[in-house]
């Protein structure tokens, strides 16, 4: 009877995901320092056609599942909607965009994954 109400139980619930966890626990509008907001959006030049948040929830993305290349991480947007609504993407950007961004926002990216990070945790 135990085992019947186990599967009862999982048949009701929806199972949690690794990127709810990361939804729920992480605000990634927090991390983000006022300058390199200021940075990707500053008056003069174009508007962007992606979000900065959704840059960086695709890098951090990246990261977790240690996707070395982003053609892998393009094709997983591309697969994925519920990925893709996590990065905050409503058409993925290509290879070419990544890496503009990437090139564009080193030092910044750097603020961001290496002492934004280690800051919230000591």
């Amino acid at each position: 009877m135990k085992q019947l109400s186990f599967i009862e139980d999982m048949q009701t619930q929806s199972p949690i995901t690794l990127l709810d966890c990361l939804s729920e626990h992480i605000d990634i509008e927090e991390l983000i320092p006022y300058s390199v907001y200021r940075h990707y959006y500053k008056d003069t030049g174009r508007k962007h056609k992606y979000e900065l948040t959704s840059f960086i929830n695709a890098l951090l993305v990246q990261k977790l599942f240690s996707i070395t290349q982003d053609n892998l991480l393009i094709t997983l947007l591309n697969l994925s909607k519920e990925l893709r609504q996590f990065c905050g993407f409503d058409t993925v950007p290509d290879k070419t965009q990544f890496s503009r961004f990437k090139t564009t926002y080193a030092d910044d990216l750097e603020i961001i994954f290496h002492l934004s990070f280690f800051v919230q945790t000591s």
